[in-house]
C-alpha cells in the first residue's frame, strides 16, 4: 500500500508526488465505485511508469492523500 500526495488533478489523470519527490501520473480508466457517504472514491487506474497492472486507487474528496493497493 502506497501513500501519495495529489500534485495536480486533471480531467483524466492524477499527477502524484511521492514523499521522496518522485512524480507519477495515474490515468483513470473508469470509476468503479463512488461512495458518497464516506467521501471516498474507488478508481480503477493504471500507474504510468510504476506498474503496468491495474491498481485500486482511493482518495478522499476532503484531503490530498491518495492510497493505492494492487489488485
Amino acid at each position: 500500500m502506497l501513500h501519495w500526495k495529489i500534485a495536480q488533478l486533471c480531467k483524466d489523470k492524477l499527477h502524484l508526488k511521492m514523499t521522496g519527490g518522485q512524480f507519477y501520473d495515474i490515468f483513470i480508466n473508469q470509476i468503479s465505485n463512488k461512495v458518497y457517504l464516506t467521501g471516498q472514491w474507488e478508481i480503477l487506474a493504471k500507474v504510468y511508469g510504476m506498474s503496468t497492472g491495474e491498481t485500486l486507487l482511493h482518495w478522499s474528496l476532503t484531503t490530498t492523500t491518495v492510497t493505492t493497493s494492487s489488485t
